[in-house]
């Protein structure tokens, strides 16, 4: 439990710090992953992961869900919130058939 409170810390950190971050998981966990480890590649983020003790990408994504469902002034922008919404009714319509 350690290692998700980190990762949730570490990323409140950065959707405080860098508001482009609140609009996209794919440049948070850039920035994340720069910020822990700036001399990896690609290659080493994604086939190397464990090696690096970097955090899987769902772990990031989820935190920061959490972080704006309970910190409004993290939240995205309006247009993001709205698809976001929109791709959440997708996904509830094709669940529940």
């Amino acid at each position: 439990m350690k290692r998700l409170y980190d990762v949730c810390r570490e990323v409140e950190a950065l959707l405080e710090a860098a508001p482009e971050t609140r609009d996209s998981d794919d440049v948070l966990y850039y920035k994340l992953i720069h910020g822990l480890c700036p001399d990896l590649t690609t290659y080493d983020v994604f086939v190397n992961r464990e090696k690096y003790n970097l955090p899987p990408y769902e772990s990031v994504r989820r935190s920061r869900q959490k972080l704006q469902h309970d910190r409004p002034d993290l939240r995205g922008s309006k247009r993001v919130q709205q698809f976001r919404r929109e791709k959440e009714e997708e996904y509830l319509d094709f669940v529940n058939g």
